[in-house]
C-alpha cells in the first residue's frame, strides 16, 4: 500500500472520496474534485472542476455522471 501512495504523494487532489483506479497517471499540478473515479490506466493531464464524474482514457475525459459516492 505504501507504494502506490508514494506515487500521488506530491500531487494535489483535494477533493473528498476520489477512487483511483490501478495504473493511473495524474502528471502536473492538477486538482480533482469531490465524489470523482478515475478509470484504470487513465492518463490525468488537466484538473477535474465537476464534481460526482468519472473519467477514463488516455488523456482522461469524462464518461459518465455518476462518481465515487456509491463506491466508497
Amino acid at each position: 500500500m505504501k507504494n502506490i501512495l508514494r506515487k500521488y504523494m506530491n500531487r494535489k487532489i483535494n477533493g473528498n472520496n476520489v477512487y483511483i483506479g490501478t495504473d493511473a497517471r495524474i502528471l502536473g499540478d492538477v486538482t480533482i474534485e469531490d465524489n470523482v473515479m478515475i478509470g484504470a490506466n487513465a492518463v490525468v493531464t488537466k484538473s477535474i472542476t465537476e464534481s460526482g464524474i468519472t473519467v477514463a482514457g488516455i488523456l482522461a475525459r469524462k464518461i459518465s455522471d455518476v462518481g465515487s459516492e456509491l463506491y466508497i
